[in-house]
């Protein structure tokens, strides 16, 4: 059997095809859904690509980072319709784009281009997933600590270590609307404490963890207004309440964690080198 260059190489051997792997991290995940180019289904791996129209814009290998992203042109009618119809998921979506030939074995498909999908479009007929290379999100700078007078650390993560259990409030949904959630009791006093922390819940439907941020806490704290669409969350569904910090030594306190907190509270109001301090 004639190999995979040449095949690259000849005129007429050649038959090109592209398979398309979209899976999402998480617990459960995202797929993985296999689509492909070709005109019969083909399998590697485990996973079987199902012929569908789709097709990307021309990867670009130039040598800068930021002409490595694309976007994946398919046709609507699959299960990714639902997955991004009104909210995108809570979990990172990956894509992975293996190019060969239909009559070479799967396995010596290569991997032409990788990443994660940013975002989708409905047009028309079609499903627009605007991906971003692993490439530039390699590229781009991390956070970096200053010093400062706020924590810079995540909430919850491996530097600021303040327990996410003991912020959660569990409730359930009373009701629900486009943006906002109803729980079936308030939360505890003051809510305040609530608001740009997390709303969390299972969809029923497609079994995936829905996460949204909350925007304001409303009727004494028992209407939640989020960043985002509210998806599956019927009546009686379990909702976890996420209390937030305002990365200051109060909300610290509040979380029991002040022995790790990363801001420098007592930087000098008063610059020797002027009258003031023109920073803070």
């Amino acid at each position: 059997m004639p190999t995979f260059s040449a095949y690259e190489g000849s005129r007429h051997q050649g038959a090109p095809v592209s398979l398309f792997r979209i899976l999402g991290a998480g617990d459960p995940a995202v797929g993985p859904y296999g689509f492909t180019n070709g005109e019969t289904p083909i399998t590697r791996s485990g996973l079987t690509y199902q012929p569908w129209p789709i097709k990307h814009t021309p990867i670009t290998q130039s040598g800068t980072l930021d002409k490595n992203d694309i976007t994946v042109s398919m046709g609507r009618g699959t299960p990714l319709d639902d997955i991004w119809l009104r909210y995108p998921p809570s979990q990172i979506v990956n894509l992975t784009i293996f190019e060969g030939h239909a009559d070479l074995a799967p396995s010596s498909f290569t991997v032409a281009w990788m990443g994660r999908i940013a975002g989708a479009t409905l047009r028309g007929d079609e499903l627009d997933l605007s991906s971003q290379s692993i490439s530039s999100a390699l590229a781009r700078p991390g956070l970096r600590r200053h010093y400062q007078i706020g924590c810079p650390f995540v909430l919850f993560g491996p530097h600021c270590k303040a327990s996410k259990a003991a912020a959660t409030v569990a409730r359930s949904v009373s009701s629900s609307t486009s943006t906002r959630i109803t729980l079936s009791s308030a939360l505890p006093s003051p809510a305040s404490r609530f608001i740009g922390g997390l709303a969390e819940w299972n969809n029923p439907t497609s079994g995936l963890r829905e996460i949204r941020t909350i925007v304001n806490v409303l009727s004494s704290g028992t209407v939640l207004q989020l960043r985002g669409g509210v998806r599956g969350a019927p009546s009686g569904t379990d909702v976890d309440v996420v209390r937030s910090c305002n990365r200051a030594m109060t909300g610290c306190a509040q979380h029991s964690n002040i022995l790790n907190f990363g801001g420098q509270p007592y930087i000098p109001q008063s610059n020797p080198l002027s009258d003031e301090n023109q920073f803070y």
